[in-house]
């Protein structure tokens, strides 16, 4: 009686171990598309140089959101970029009460070629891009 009243103890004694140290299955990040609302970059571009872009638009509506990274695919005729964020989840996540925003935030691009430079910001939803045509000069 005293075996079975120890395996029954040990039995329970792990099973509150691994159930209190496993996080909830719902919980992590999850990445979506930042919608960019606007772009800042030059015109015209002297080479040598690098192509500083500049980007505004709201992040999320809550502290959960936040910019996680640049997706970018590039070639020497231009570029097409997207902007990743990342949202907590979880049933016990606190979202704080303020607006992420990109808020000029930049990134730079390296041209070597003359000549015209598209490039193609994607937005989230079918078709939703925003286009820019840069010049790329020899000084």
């Amino acid at each position: 009686m005293k075996r079975f009243a120890f395996i029954i103890l040990i039995s329970i004694t792990f099973t509150t171990f691994f159930a209190c140290s496993q996080k909830s299955k719902d919980a992590g990040d999850m990445e979506y598309v930042i919608k960019v609302d606007s772009i800042e970059v030059a015109d015209t571009l002297h080479l040598p140089g690098n192509l500083v872009i500049a980007f505004f638009g709201i992040v999320g509506p809550d502290g959960c959101h936040q910019f996680k990274r640049f997706h970018v695919d590039q070639d020497s005729a231009g570029a097409t970029m997207t902007l990743i964020g990342s949202r907590k989840t979880g049933a016990d996540t606190a979202c704080p009460e303020l607006l992420p925003l990109l808020d000029g935030m930049t990134y730079e691009i390296t041209v070597s070629d003359t000549g015209n430079f598209r490039l193609n910001i994607v937005n989230p939803g079918l078709n939703q891009v925003i286009s820019k045509s840069i010049k790329i000069v020899e000084p």
